[in-house]
Order: structure tokens, then C-alpha cells, then sequence
């Protein structure tokens, strides 16, 4: 029975710590989509006040997070990959161009938004700003 004891609990052990440290590879990895997530929503808000340049300078500081990020926890394949990244290269063209309206340039950034969010929230779309949207819209406020 100890001889039992101790080849059982090391193992139980090993499993544990193990387990945990996969569990807190999963949880960092969805960090990183929540960031991308929330900088995405950051250039919604920035355009809707028409802060471009701003707006402009968010969406490139999610280049190196864009390519680093884990697509394969977050179940992508490079298929998922590629929309991500055009729709990245629509929102910046879009923010970048002189002449487009407004409209495109607040839909470019919304697709971008909810594109990630839908990454993060694979079952639930558009959670945060779309909420929050909803709501202003409910309430009758002229802004969010």
C-alpha cells in the first residue's frame, strides 16, 4: 500500500501542476485577444468622434498583437487568419483616406471591432460596445 502511495502521489502531483500551468497558458492567450478586443473597441469610439489620426495610431499598435497572437487556441485557422488581416488593412485604409465619409470610415471600424469580438465571444457576438450601444439607443442618449 505505500509503495502504492508513493508512486501515486507524485504522479497526482505532477498531473496537478501540470494542468495548471495549461490552464494558465489558456488564460493568457485569451488576454491577449481580450487586449486586441479592447483596443479594437477604443477605435470605434476614437472615430465615432472623429479622431482619425488617434484612431489610426490604435489600430497600428495591434500590428505585433495581431501576429502574435494565438489563433490557433482561439480555434482560427489561417483561412480566419487572412480575414483578420485584410479587415485590419480595410480599417486602415479607411481611416487613412482624405476623402471618405464619415459612415465608411465608423463601418470599417465597426466591422474591424466586431470581427475580433467575435473571436472573443465565439457564442455571445457582439458583447461590449454593441451593448452599450443598444442601451444609449434604448435611453434615448446621443452618445455612448
Amino acid at each position: 500500500m505505500r509503495a502504492f502511495i508513493r508512486v501515486v502521489i507524485p504522479f497526482i502531483l505532477v498531473f496537478v501542476v501540470l494542468h495548471g500551468a495549461k490552464i494558465a497558458g489558456a488564460a493568457e492567450r485569451q488576454d491577449e485577444w481580450v487586449n486586441i478586443d479592447t483596443k479594437a473597441e477604443e477605435i470605434v469610439l476614437l472615430v465615432e468622434e472623429e479622431k482619425y489620426e488617434d484612431a489610426r495610431l490604435v489600430l497600428r499598435s495591434l500590428s505585433t498583437p495581431l501576429t502574435r497572437a494565438d489563433y490557433e487556441s482561439a480555434s482560427l485557422n489561417i483561412h480566419d487568419m487572412g480575414i483578420i488581416i485584410r479587415n485590419y488593412e480595410r480599417t486602415d485604409e479607411a481611416l487613412t483616406a482624405a476623402n471618405m465619409p464619415h459612415e465608411e470610415r465608423l463601418m470599417a471600424a465597426e466591422r474591424f471591432y466586431y470581427l475580433i469580438d467575435a473571436v472573443i465571444h465565439p457564442h455571445q457576438r457582439l458583447v461590449g460596445y454593441e451593448r452599450r450601444r443598444f442601451c444609449a439607443v434604448r435611453s434615448g442618449a446621443t452618445s455612448l
